[in-house]
């Protein structure tokens, strides 16, 4: 009858499907005797019809476009609601073009990542290259063909904050940092007034531009036309005028003063220097002005064509004195002075600010928030990177945690989020060098910076065998003994099967 026949129809598709798989992927010589004992094989226990209908539903496509290069041709005699089952048989047949090797060859092509062992300066061991200018054309195509991720995840604390102002007499400058309840309140005024004079320099790019259209010239803005924010420059490894942070007296766009001194600790051999009024004349990164350069540099070792992604995250302590609020130390409007640091002289790095809220020194709180705001962010580059080079994304991602200051919970917090994605770390381990070299800076000391990658911090430090138990000696000198015995089968040509072995499921040796 017709509900027997089709059974017995979908129990032979099923076959066919299996026997296409195993073609699709060792393509062995058939024979006909192996071909009869495939097809006499019992088949996987048969789903029911309603099953095979809904899943054949949720299919993107037949088996043609689903398995490329694999084509079935199907013809059948005797109608599928016929009564007589006799007369009904079926006859399939496979086309296989030749493989496509590109695309395998995209997917298993040597991405290999080097890794230094540090970034810049004397105390570092080994200098990175400098980063190669392509035309903005070949930068696009090459983005597209090879992406890579450079992920940095930075938490801002009130140290990677400074200020400046005019010193009495208008002779010299007063270098100064907010206290610890002030650093919201101080941030957001500069902030508000940085952003208010970034505004209208653009507004006035704009006109500027217009004027140029109508005057019958290019549409463009010249070379020498100058900056949004006027930087405060150093010297550095690979640029004579590196920006820390912004010249505030040279910019007469921002005028910022304070009412009082109280708002801010000053540096004790400045105190009698310190005018009647704070008025501000600058604005200092003095751990962000080292970081980033760094881990340009460091992103250029990878690929020169890397988008460049920057996690800035803040938040809020509970202060011993319960006359403070929490937000009077939040570093939200500190992220967003970074922020605008960072849009305004590195173009090509992409900004995202994450904040936290309070409690910020309680674990439970930080490892909330890592697993919840800031890993799904990593995950979602991944798996960008996932769904096009497979298992080779590791080598198309890099994530980096910068490690200068901050509460010791939210640290090990994000330590401990980020671990499966195996990242690195830029260590800033000395956090006063601005503090106590100003105003007397002209080159920016990178050798402050040191890098260590994943492998370093994970492994147990090399020792000498002699110095193991007598047990893991033992152990070494079995393991190396069983490498000399596969070193002399492999070398001696006898019985030798790597060279034909393969695995089933990749087709790699």
């Amino acid at each position: 009858n017709s509900s027997s026949f089709a059974l017995r129809l979908c129990m032979l598709l099923r076959r066919v499907h299996r026997l296409s798989t195993v073609i699709a992927r060792s393509r062995p010589r058939w024979t006909s005797s192996s071909l009869s004992s495939f097809l006499s094989s019992p088949a996987p226990p048969l789903r029911s019809m309603s099953k095979v209908r809904k899943g054949r539903k949720n299919r993107s496509g037949p088996l043609s476009q689903r398995r490329p290069g694999i084509q079935i041709a199907s013809s059948k005699v005797g109608g599928f609601g016929s009564s007589s089952s006799s007369s009904s048989s079926s006859r399939v047949a496979f086309t296989m073009p030749p493989r496509d090797q590109s695309r395998d060859q995209s997917r298993d092509e040597d991405l290999s990542v080097k890794t230094p062992e540090s970034v810049g300066g004397s105390r570092a061991k080994e200098s990175l290259p400098q980063l190669h200018v392509k035309s903005p054309l070949r930068r696009m195509q090459s983005d597209m063909d090879h992406p890579f991720y450079a992920l940095l995840v930075h938490n801002v604390t009130h140290s990677d904050f400074l200020v400046s102002f005019k010193a009495k007499d208008g002779v010299g400058d007063v270098i100064a940092r907010p206290k610890f309840s002030k650093v919201a309140s101080v941030c957001k005024k500069i902030y508000d007034a940085l952003q208010a004079a970034k505004l209208n320099a653009e507004s006035d790019r704009r006109k500027e531009r217009a004027a140029r259209r109508d005057a019958g010239q290019r549409d463009g803005l010249d070379e020498n036309d100058p900056p949004l924010l006027v930087p405060w420059t150093v010297k550095s490894k690979d640029d004579p005028e590196c920006p820390m942070g912004f010249n505030v007296a040279s910019d007469s766009r921002v005028d910022v003063e304070f009412d009082s001194w109280d708002d801010f600790h000053i540096k004790g051999s400045m105190e009698e220097l310190r005018a009647e009024k704070p008025t501000l004349t600058g604005v200092y990164f003095p751990l962000m002005a080292v970081i980033l350069p760094g881990w340009c540099r460091l992103t250029a070792v990878q690929s020169d064509h890397s988008r460049k992604v920057l996690y800035l995250i803040s938040g809020e302590g509970t202060p011993w004195n319960q006359k403070h609020l929490a937000a009077d130390n939040s570093t939200k409007a500190t992220a967003q002075l970074i922020e605008l640091f960072t849009e305004t002289y590195y173009d090509d790095v992409e900004v995202h600010l994450l904040h936290s809220g309070t409690e910020i020194f309680h674990y439970d709180t930080n490892v909330k928030f890592a697993n919840n705001e800031l890993r799904p962010l990593i995950e979602a580059h991944r798996r960008e990177l996932a769904n096009r080079f497979y298992e080779n994304w590791p080598r198309r991602m890099q994530v980096i945690i910068s490690v200068s200051n901050g509460a010791p919970a939210r640290v090990s917090a994000i330590n401990a989020a980020l671990r499966e994605f195996r990242p690195d770390c830029l260590h800033m381990w000395q956090l006063k060098t601005f503090w106590f070299s100003f105003p007397e800076i002209d080159v920016l000391n990178e050798g402050d910076l040191e890098f260590h990658g994943f492998e370093k911090l994970e492994m147990t430090p090399s020792m000498p065998v002699s110095e193991l138990d007598s047990r893991i000696q033992t152990l070494v000198e079995e393991v190396k003994r069983h490498r000399d015995e596969f070193i002399a089968v492999r070398d001696s040509g006898k019985y030798n099967e790597l060279s034909k072995f393969w695995l089933r499921k990749s087709n790699k040796p």
